[in-house]
């Protein structure tokens, strides 16, 4: 089989894909809006198996090693900008998430030039998994704000906030994360 079209790396870009379609239904009623969190669910559910897969099956490529963090960063920044449009968030959260991924891609992609190997690190990959939760829980705010009135949802509306406020400063931290890993590589040549 072809090296970019091995299995970790088509469950990568069948994220990619499925991102504009969790958007689509999104925006639609509430039972668009389940059948959105379900297509996200699948999507997100892809990120786990690609690298299952691509470790069990010694398929890891340096495509995979560049698509999977991209397809995670395409799904994760188009489901916050999805609660940004509905201001549930404010965009410098998006702003701010979008800065992040770009300096760290762009990190990665000088790397791979230089041929120097850097894999994603462990708090990178605990980074993903917090903002997995923290869209959870903006879905969860906005199925809730469906059937409830918003004064009765102020405290899971405080701790939705200050969890993506926690999550902010930590994406941050893990950029800053890269960038002293990054110094340290180019720092060895």
């Amino acid at each position: 089989m072809n090296k970019i079209l091995n299995l970790p790396n088509v469950l990568s870009m069948t994220r990619i894909a499925l991102t504009p379609v969790f958007v689509w239904f999104v925006f639609g009623n509430l039972q668009s809006q389940i059948l959105a969190i379900l297509i996200f669910t699948i999507a997100a559910i892809t990120d786990s198996c690609d690298g299952y897969f691509a470790r069990k099956n010694k398929t890891q490529t340096s495509f995979g090693a560049f698509i999977d963090p991209l397809a995670d960063k395409v799904l994760i920044l188009s489901a916050f900008s999805v609660f940004a449009f509905q201001n549930t968030i404010g965009w410098w959260v998006v702003t701010i998430l979008a800065l992040r991924d770009l300096i760290v891609t762009q990190i990665r992609v000088r790397l791979i030039r230089s041929g120097a190997v850097f894999s994603t690190s462990y708090i990178a990959k605990l980074k993903t998994v917090f903002q997995f939760i923290g869209i959870y829980f903006l879905f969860l705010g906005s199925l809730l704000h469906n059937i409830f009135d918003a004064s009765q949802l102020r405290l899971l509306d405080g701790f939705i906030r200050y969890f993506i406020y926690g999550l902010v400063i930590f994406s941050v931290y893990t950029c800053m994360d890269y960038i002293v890993q990054y110094a340290k590589t180019m720092f060895k040549k």
